[in-house]
């Protein structure tokens, strides 16, 4: 699509989210990700609670991200990401990668979402519907909130064998009862017991709320997987918005 305009509605709650450091606009060229040139900004640096508008001459691409560099001692949020540039309205409604084998906003049996500990205020179904809301509202996530155990998992069970190579854990965290998780680790059912998965590369390295959180494993053939959670304390429960599942790494990772 033509685009012409980002607006980017950046969060701040005094306390653990402060607008960024420095916001890099890039977009996919095909083959790689560019930086944006000519960007006009309304603001020389990024503002919290305000639309951050960034303007440029006319780019064509399938894709456009920003890179946050977080300021000192906090983490960057958004509450909306605007693109704007010519196109014909009505806009159809934004598409679920086809590739992410998680998904499941049909109700079909499969890929059938479950876990060991779901809060009374949670679904479970919910971590497979192509949502991912790192917000406390609209509420869309699965949490083990009050759990009695010191860890719990969320399984994704696919109802046939799939090839699994990596995996998108968007990890809920609203900084009391739900937080990122101390650790966790990823399992695949071998067809007599759960194994460990190999991992080749987790990023970030150490469980990040609030963010999406990529692990690339040794690929396996599979009829499940599963993320088992160690809560960060007894009152500090994990939580997923959403967990999409790949055959392989996403070619600009």
């Amino acid at each position: 699509r033509p685009i012409s305009r980002v607006q980017l509605y950046l969060l701040e709650d005094d306390d653990r989210i402060k607008a960024p450091a420095e916001i890099k606009l890039e977009y996919w060229d095909g083959k790689s990700w560019k930086e944006v040139p000519g960007q006009k900004r309304n603001f020389q640096k990024p503002e919290g609670h305000r639309a951050n508008t960034i303007d440029f001459p006319e780019i064509k691409t399938s894709k456009i991200r920003a890179v946050f560099t977080h300021r000192a001692g906090f983490y960057t949020g958004l509450t909306e990401f605007e693109a704007w540039g010519k196109a014909t309205l009505p806009l159809a409604e934004a598409s679920v990668p086809t590739n992410n084998i998680a998904y499941n906003k049909t109700g079909k049996d499969f890929p059938k979402a479950s876990a060991s500990y779901t809060s009374g205020f949670d679904k479970a179904s919910e971590i497979n519907d192509g949502v991912s809301n790192f917000r406390p509202e609209p509420r869309n996530r699965w949490t083990a909130f009050e759990s009695t155990n010191p860890s719990d998992w969320v399984q994704i069970d696919f109802g046939k064998e799939q090839k699994v190579g990596c995996l998108m854990l968007h990890i809920y965290d609203d900084g009391g009862g739900v937080q990122a998780p101390k650790d966790y680790k990823v399992q695949y059912w071998n067809g007599n017991d759960w194994a460990d998965a190999e991992i080749v590369k987790r990023t970030p390295s150490k469980p990040l709320g609030g963010a999406v959180n990529t692990v690339v494993i040794k690929q396996v053939n599979t009829s499940k997987v599963r993320i088992v959670f160690t809560h960060r304390g007894s009152k500090n429960f994990s939580g997923l918005t959403e967990l999409e599942i790949w055959e392989n790494v996403q070619p600009e990772d």
